[in-house]
């Protein structure tokens, strides 16, 4: 069961986010215009895209001389292992954050219409 403050610090990071996205769109729509907000919704839906790939799991890094085959293998091996309530507790981590990224896929492909579309039409 999640904690009052876990919850409490969730939503601490998700308004540091928000406003983060918020200043980085106010900061491009200055310098670039409407093409902007269309670049920072294409980057935010691939960065989500990339997460809801990856399932939770961590991305391998060549560089430091695991391969992503032993990576796997081992994250695969661990959830093997793991208890019946784990793998409960796991499961609904996965579908909060699948409902998690569905919102923010909505709000970047939204981004990117807009942004598209109004450079389209006005700064063409």
């Amino acid at each position: 069961m999640e904690s009052r403050r876990q919850r409490r610090a969730f939503w601490l990071a998700v308004l540091f986010w928000v406003v983060v996205v918020l200043v980085v769109a106010v900061v491009s729509f200055t310098y670039i215009g409407w093409l902007g907000i269309g670049l920072l919704g294409l980057i935010g839906l691939l960065v989500t895209t990339r997460l809801d790939l990856h399932g939770g799991h961590a991305v391998p890094d060549t560089g430091q001389g695991t391969t992503a085959v032993d990576l796997y293998a081992r994250q695969l091996e661990e959830k093997a292992r793991s208890s019946p309530d784990q793998m409960l507790a796991d499961k609904a981590r996965r579908a909060a954050r699948s409902k998690l990224l569905y919102i923010i896929n909505t709000v970047c492909m939204c981004l990117i219409i807009l942004g598209f579309y109004m450079f389209v039409r006005y700064q063409l």
